[in-house]
């Protein structure tokens, strides 16, 4: 950095006045705004990536610890048959689930990668898009082994381990977002595809920008279909960052 720290805490027209009243050499104070505005947007650019690496970490941390306050009142429970097989069903799935969460966030404080990265190096089912997908099949196998060994009780709901669920809340969000970013990202490509179509020089013999508003038209077709599927989404569903995450339904 070539100038003073405090420069970057000056509006532009401030900085420009100040840096008028010092009577520079020509130039250099145009030189010094354009080092300013860079700067500002590397440290704008890095504290939006460490937001995202916050929130997407979050985002994959918060069903676990949904799922382990769960587990964690079913043990505190009162229940009509209570069964050894039941108290050591629920003691070691909450010990797998703090454990899990715990290699997590450890993860996610060593590494400056989005998680969706980690998961894909690690060679994680389904991309890592769910804390399901982070434990290691040997650990689910033995999970599930205890439970399926928990003798049947009337009135006692039986747990299922690993239950893909997704906070309503953290849903709902989550929908929010991708319907915000696709129909921001929709509008720009129609704003391109305008432009285009507007140029006066445009005639039938420029093959190569009709190709490219074809191939627009047809990214705008899809990411509108992805819209329409992810409104379909139950509340369980998960909800992928981007349109092109999201998964046309199975035909029956």
């Amino acid at each position: 950095m070539s100038f003073p720290k405090t420069y970057m805490r000056l509006s532009v027209p401030k900085l420009r006045a100040m840096l008028a009243d010092r009577r520079l050499p020509e130039g250099m104070a145009d030189t010094i705004l354009a080092e300013v505005s860079a700067a500002r947007l590397v440290r704008r650019t890095a504290a939006q990536k460490d937001g995202q690496h916050a929130r997407l970490w979050k985002d994959l941390l918060d069903p676990a610890k949904a799922e382990r306050r769960i587990v964690s009142r079913m043990r505190t429970m009162n229940v009509k048959n209570p069964s050894p097989e039941r108290a050591e069903a629920l003691e070691a799935y909450e010990l797998l689930l703090t454990t899990l969460i715990g290699r997590m966030q450890t993860e996610a404080a060593n590494t400056p990668e989005m998680p969706r990265y980690v998961a894909v190096e690690k060679n994680l089912p389904n991309k890592g898009e769910h804390w399901v997908d982070w434990v290691p099949p040997k650990k689910k196998a033995l999970i599930n082994a205890y439970f399926a060994a928990i003798p049947l009780a009337e009135g006692v709901k039986q747990k299922a381990p690993f239950e893909r669920r997704i906070p309503l809340t953290q849903h709902d969000i989550h929908k929010k977002r991708l319907v915000e970013r696709t129909t921001k990202e929709i509008a720009l490509i129609e704003r391109h595809i305008a432009v285009k179509l507007a140029d006066s020089r445009l005639t039938d013999t420029h093959v190569f920008t009709h190709q490219e508003v074809d191939a627009m038209r047809l990214q705008v077709s899809k990411m509108q279909a992805a819209l329409h599927y992810s409104s379909l989404l139950s509340p369980n569903d998960f909800v992928p960052v981007t349109w092109y995450g999201v998964k046309q339904p199975k035909q029956e």
